[in-house]
């Protein structure tokens, strides 16, 4: 079938369970888009899972790259080279959609629409970066220094706060930005995994894609125009991310997501239903268990807030011995 846009997205070994349910939330609410699934050293029975469905193509990652996966988004989205297609949406592997996201898969003006982080948000994001001169919510002097001597086009920043790497969209007119982001990756990124989606090593790309995205955007003398994304924008039919951090729902679910446990059982119910295969899903997964998953997510909760509170304890004590001993 011959769609208007493409739905992209990444996955390892690790991340199969969630881009499967992904990939089952999109086919159950009948989005009208081909998905590309750039897959990172899978063998061939772990990527016929997913092209057993209609219209998903996967494509054998870059292995030379050997950083975190998420230094591949523009690898992803380069994927696509039917020139009438017109928009390209990459999505995080753990996210699902809650409806038919398929009139939020087009543009009004051709951009590069992503979710602009807030001020609070980057303060937080930053503030172990600050000094002297910084204004607390934008991003410090000496990140920006760093990303304009890496960029060397502006002298000056044309920003003052970040965008978010996820769940972005890109016109097919600034394909040209996308490659120039996957080649200031594979340049300024040191070339190891981390493991985790950030390196606080690096201090002005503890974010890694996400850093050089926004060292693009800040100090590019051209680059496309910046709307903000609409993924959520829509109450009844959304893209819901039920990332980053730990635990993840495959594994146990977190209790800030149970409100989604009810559409993923359904559609693994759909999906079994309509015979496709599947890969090995854990408890927390079983619709048998619903009532055990929700348990543990609260449990696992007050097990948090209990450690935050200790935590707390410990550091007032520290502070108040501290104050007798001077």
């Amino acid at each position: 079938m011959n769609y208007p846009a493409v739905v992209v997205t990444i996955t390892d070994r690790g991340y199969i369970i969630p881009t499967f349910i992904l990939i089952l939330s999109l086919r159950y609410y009948k989005v009208q888009a081909q998905i590309h699934v750039l897959c990172v050293d899978l063998t061939e029975e772990e990527k016929q899972l997913f092209t057993q469905f209609d219209d998903v193509v996967v494509f054998d990652a870059d292995l030379s790259n050997k950083r975190n996966p998420t230094t591949r988004k523009a690898e992803a989205i380069l994927t696509v080279t039917n020139k009438d297609i017109k928009l390209i949406s990459l999505f995080d592997g753990d996210c699902i959609v809650t409806g038919d996201i398929t009139h939020l898969l087009k543009q009004d003006t051709p951009s590069l629409s992503a979710r602009f982080k807030s001020r609070k948000e980057d303060g937080w994001v930053f503030s172990k970066y600050y000094e002297e001169g910084d204004e607390y919510g934008y991003i410090p002097k000496k990140i920006l220094d760093e990303w304009q001597r890496h960029v060397g086009e502006l002298e000056k920043p044309s920003r003052r706060n970040t965008v978010a790497g996820g769940n972005l969209a890109v016109h097919t007119d600034y394909l040209w930005f996308i490659k120039k982001w996957h080649e200031q990756m594979m340049q300024i990124l040191p070339n190891y995994n981390t493991g985790v989606a950030y390196n606080y090593k690096l201090t002005a790309y503890s974010q890694l894609d996400e850093s050089i995205l926004n060292s693009l955007l800040t100090f590019s003398e051209e680059v496309p125009p910046l709307t903000a994304g609409w993924f959520d924008k829509d109450p009844d039919a959304f893209l819901a991310h039920l990332g980053p951090g730990n635990p993840r729902y495959w594994k146990r679910f977190p209790k800030s997501k149970l409100v989604y446990l009810d559409k993923i059982l359904m559609f693994i119910d759909w999906g079994k239903n309509e015979n496709y295969k599947f890969p090995k899903l854990s408890w927390t997964l079983n619709a048998k268990l619903k009532w055990v998953i929700k348990f543990v997510a609260h449990l696992f909760e007050l097990k948090v807030i209990a450690k935050r509170i200790v935590k707390k304890i410990l550091v007032l004590r520290h502070i108040r011995k501290y104050q007798e001993n001077i």
